[in-house]
């Protein structure tokens, strides 16, 4: 069993032959981990600074090639966030990271919870960002744009600051063309870029939506992405598939 789990001293842990690398954070920050073996796999604990926002797990076959795969982003609302690995997760390197930012999920999620404050009914129907340039993740510095559904119309928040307070629009017409949404949605935006690339698109992409189009064949959320060439690719936020218009 090998492993490789982030904290800043890189020091041997004895369970296994389970080893404690350097983590690779957004900013300088020291996330603690601790393993404990259990019936179904593997638990980790990983616990963070009062500023974290989000922890990514990452894992890879080999160290030199700098080839790591995202396969999950938990939201952190305490000291502690805790994940069981089971299958072949438990025979590959691993790393954990945690960031300062709350990425598209977690700003999405904040507008959705401000909004509800005035509107309790609100549902969501889409949220989209387009940055200037081609990227290949999502900048935390573009502007992000949410749709809701409410009673008698619509609300619009345009976001420019994920600090700074936010100025809902109330618009007295339905918004046509998205069915609505179930919130939190299933799948992270940062795990909807590594299924986009895995399955050879980008790296880079022009604008990222998360919506489900009111058409045949989309049925579920997907976090839709504009490639370099035009086209979008729908990653589904259920059943993980990823297909072209």
């Amino acid at each position: 069993m090998k492993h490789l789990l982030g904290d800043t001293s890189s020091k041997a842990f004895a369970l296994g032959l389970l080893l404690l690398g350097e983590a690779l954070a957004q900013a300088p920050m020291e996330p603690a981990l601790r393993a404990q073996a259990v019936p179904a796999g593997i638990r980790l604990e990983a616990t963070c600074s009062a500023s974290t926002r989000r922890v990514v797990w990452e894992s890879t076959d080999r160290l030199d090639d700098g080839s790591w795969t995202l396969f999950a982003v938990d939201s952190i609302s305490g000291p502690t966030v805790s994940r069981v690995l089971t299958g072949t997760e438990t025979q590959r390197f691993l790393r954990v990271r945690a960031l300062e930012t709350p990425g598209f999920n977690g700003r999405v999620d904040r507008i959705v919870r401000i909004v509800r404050e005035q509107w309790r009914e609100a549902v969501l129907l889409e949220a989209s960002s387009i940055p200037d340039t081609l990227v290949e993740t999502y900048p935390e510095d573009v502007a992000l744009r949410v749709v809701l559904s409410v009673e008698g119309g619509t609300v619009v928040v345009t976001e420019t600051d994920w600090t700074q307070p936010i100025n809902p629009e109330f618009r007295p017409q339905p918004w046509m063309g998205s069915a609505r949404l179930p919130w939190p949605v299933a799948l992270d935006e940062l795990e909807a870029e590594g299924l986009y690339r895995a399955a050879g698109h980008g790296p880079k992409f022009g604008a990222v939506t998360l919506r489900q189009p009111v058409y045949p064949g989309m049925t579920e959320p997907y976090f839709i992405f504009r490639t370099p060439e035009g086209p979008f690719v729908f990653v589904g936020t259920v059943t993980r598939k990823v297909k072209t218009e």
